[in-house]
């Protein structure tokens, strides 16, 4: 999953979830620290969009 980095920063400084939800309806979340902390890791930066960062699918268990 691919996000900017700035809501993903404050997000994680305040200590919330991250949440996608598909076209399809189905929800996945991730801790934004979590996110924050595998981009400061492994550097996930998505080459062909300025501001944004990447991570697995792995790291998002379905919320609904």
């Amino acid at each position: 999953m691919t996000f900017n980095k700035k809501p993903v920063t404050w997000a994680a400084m305040e200590g919330l979830t991250l949440v996608a939800v598909m076209p399809r309806g189905v929800a996945y979340r991730c801790p934004a620290d979590e996110a924050q902390a595998y981009y400061l890791k492994w550097k996930t930066d998505v080459p062909h969009i300025e501001g944004e960062m990447g991570t697995p699918a792995k790291m998002w268990p379905r919320l609904f």
